[in-house]
């Protein structure tokens, strides 16, 4: 599925009325994604901000009566039964409404990461069709938590019994290598998150199964752990922000409580509502950013992806200060051929050897080496920068300006 998935807008394509893409048709540096998650989230604030409270909403119109009648039957049934079939209702709505929380929960940040990407790349899609097209992903998204806590389960069972076993035939052994394999455990558990968290990504883009998520998480990090690892550091450290805001309200509140009169305590109840309300807005539109950064990765990943090194073939040297212009090729195209200071016009070895041989073709019929190219299979006559790959997207990147 991946290769029907775009990685950037196709340059000179009609876009939609106001619409702009959130971030360069390049690959992403670090400003990349703090700035294009901010601009993501301007340019489409209903699908972003509107959508999830318009769906928590709902889900509460439908849970919250539900508990009600269950309650109650329940305080109603407790009178006849002494309350046996009242706790078993209760217990089976509140299950149905976790489930449907779960559900709902799901499919909200699959919509909303469908939305990121198709913002980013210059589309402004509407509430209903990212909510559209997010169906589907929810069991594909159970099948794969179900896959990894078994793997996580099978994992933890082995160790423990390994260290068990150590244990019983020699207490030391068994102590020194509990604890060099608790730090390796988390060292290994860090490995492995990093390596599958654009499982979820690629099940709400590109539609595909557990097992392929899983496969195709780890391609498109191989090579990148560290440069992935640091980003998602740098996510949990706007954070910190957040966080402290929330702090430096809280610390009047708790200073009111000191004082035991009534008017302390009417000011600390609605001090500690508006911190409790700020502390709730100020974590909605974090959790809503790191879904939209999150998006933001997993995009330069796949066109970090799109730019495999073709076999058998060197890019041309680049000319210091210019990122789109090839240097001229080291070595002439015939191997042997020294260089000359005659005109264009005159012949590789001072005479025609064919008089009817035209300037456009090279010596001895062979084709012509357009552009400084020796070698005509080479690849195709797009610049180094032209990303435009045949499976990959149907936009150009400039790779050029690679991050530094």
């Amino acid at each position: 599925m991946s290769s029907h998935v775009p990685i950037a807008m196709p340059p000179g394509q009609p876009r939609q009325d106001h619409s702009e893409l959130t971030v360069p048709n390049r690959l992403l540096d670090v400003g990349d994604l703090v700035g294009g998650s901010f601009r993501t989230l301007r340019a489409a604030p209903r699908l972003f901000l509107l959508l999830p409270v318009l769906t928590v909403i709902v889900l509460a119109a439908v849970a919250l009566p539900l508990m009600a009648i269950a309650i109650a039957a329940g305080l109603f049934g407790a009178r006849e039964d002494g309350g046996s079939a009242a706790a078993a209702l209760l217990g089976v709505v509140m299950l149905a409404v976790a489930a449907l929380a779960l559900y709902v929960s799901i499919r909200l940040t699959g919509a909303i990461i469908i939305g990121a990407y198709r913002v980013a790349l210059g589309e402004r899609p509407t509430m209903g069709e990212a909510w559209r097209e997010s169906s589907g992903i929810v069991w594909r998204l159970v099948a794969l938590a179900v896959l990894l806590y078994a793997l996580f389960v099978a994992g933890l069972v082995v160790v423990v019994g390994l260290l068990a076993g150590l244990r019983s035939a020699n207490q030391t052994l068994g102590i020194i290598t509990i604890v060099v394999a608790v730090p390796a455990c988390l060292v290994a558990l860090a490995y492995l998150g990093v390596r599958l968290s654009f499982a979820f990504p690629v099940i709400a883009i590109e539609k595909s199964g557990p097992i392929a998520a899983v496969r195709r998480s780890l391609t498109l990090t191989k090579g990148h752990w560290w440069s992935t690892f640091g980003r998602f550091a740098l996510l949990i450290l706007l954070a910190i922000p957040v966080s402290g805001v929330t702090s430096t309200m809280t610390a009047p509140l708790l200073s009111s409580l000191e004082s035991s009169s009534g008017a302390a305590t009417a000011a600390f109840g609605i001090g500690a509502a508006l911190t409790a309300l700020v502390a709730i807005l100020l974590n909605y539109l974090y959790q809503i950013y790191a879904y939209i950064y999150h998006t933001l990765m997993y995009l330069d990943l796949r066109r970090r992806e799109s730019l495999p090194p073709v076999p058998g073939y060197a890019p041309p040297v680049m000319a210091p200060g210019y990122p789109y212009e090839a240097a001229p090729p080291t070595s002439q195209p015939y191997g042997s051929q020294p260089p000359t200071s005659q005109p264009p016009t005159s012949q590789p070895y001072g005479s025609q050897p064919y008089g009817s041989q035209s300037e456009a073709s090279g010596p001895y019929g062979a084709a012509p080496t357009w552009g400084g190219q020796p070698y005509p299979d080479g690849p195709a006559t797009g610049s180094p920068g032209d990303l435009n790959s045949g499976d990959i997207g149907t936009g150009d990147i400039d790779p050029g300006q690679r991050p530094g």
